[in-house]
């Protein structure tokens, strides 16, 4: 699929409401595949103060890990949800 993926709404609008696959660099260098949905607050412990998060940071509850994890949106490589597969193109 080539469609652009610059946004947290690009990619909220890709993965829609169920579940996803999503291969993306660490900080470290090394790739990691994550299996998560968005909009998992089920779990959310602390206070109800929110923190400015940057615009490419997207949290995801992971579902193998059973925890939240974030990841930056210009480190994706590659998406795989509702049966779509999106890779980035390499220059």
């Amino acid at each position: 699929m080539t469609a652009k993926l610059e946004t947290k709404q690009d990619f909220e609008k890709l993965v829609g409401n169920g579940y996803f696959s999503v291969l993306f660099t660490k900080r470290d260098g090394t790739e990691r595949r994550l299996n998560g949905r968005l909009g998992v607050f089920k779990h959310v412990k602390g206070t109800d103060k929110r923190k400015t998060l940057p615009d490419d940071l997207i949290i995801v509850y992971d579902q193998k890990k059973r925890a939240y994890r974030s990841f930056r949106l210009n480190s994706v490589k590659e998406v795989k949800a509702g049966g779509t597969v999106w890779r980035r193109q390499q220059p």
